[in-house]
């Protein structure tokens, strides 16, 4: 729980969002087109990926995000550009979806939107800073340790490969995180190549 809602909040939430059920493997915000919807989930897990742009056969993870979750395409839902990710459903998904322009009235007319928005986005601003610190040290099994404990029902529930990419690391780079045998490259050594993780959509 990020903030209680009052009772005129949650009606005007209500009022303005589309209940969906998406299927595994649909596309809910395509790369290249402007994400304006926010989905808040209800059942389910979603996954953004996004192309290597120097070589447009690998595809990398960039973020889970299961029941109680919050998703967007957040560079472009913000900034009103063209996605350069694309979001999934990886199971079978119940979203709660609001467009952008109703999230910001919101906002204007609801204090308890306004905090509830502001929470959600440190949370997430923390997560996002987290995962940036070691994945520029090469240290992935520091992100896979704070996976356990927040986010252990997604290691369960999503495909090896795309927890791989998501890490930065190939698959059985992964497995050797997963068994405690990993040990970060020293010196001068080359990194490892991520996982491909060729999804098929």
């Amino acid at each position: 729980m990020y903030w209680k809602l009052s009772a005129k909040d949650e009606n005007y939430v209500l009022k303005k969002c589309d209940e969906l059920t998406i299927p595994e493997g649909e596309v809910l915000s395509e790369e290249g087109k402007v994400c304006r919807h926010v989905w808040f989930i209800k059942k389910g897990l979603l996954a953004a990926y996004q192309q290597d742009p120097e070589d447009p056969t690998k595809e990398y993870c960039n973020w889970f995000m299961k029941e109680n979750d919050i998703a967007t395409s957040v560079l472009s839902f913000f900034l009103e550009g063209p996605s350069e990710e694309k979001i999934v459903a990886i199971e079978d998904t119940i979203v709660f979806r609001m467009s952008k322009k109703d999230l910001f009235a919101g906002i204007e007319q609801f204090p308890g939107m306004l905090m509830l928005t502001t929470l959600i986005i440190i949370k997430y601003y923390c997560e996002s800073k987290f995962n940036e610190t070691y994945l520029r040290m090469k240290q992935p099994q520091f992100i896979f340790k704070h996976m356990l404990t927040e986010n252990h029902e997604v290691l369960q529930r999503a495909l090896q490969r795309d927890i791989a990419t998501f890490l930065g690391v190939s698959e059985p780079i992964y497995r050797d995180i997963k068994s405690g045998k990993y040990k970060p490259k020293q010196g001068n050594e080359k990194p490892d190549k991520p996982a491909k993780s060729n999804k098929k959509q």
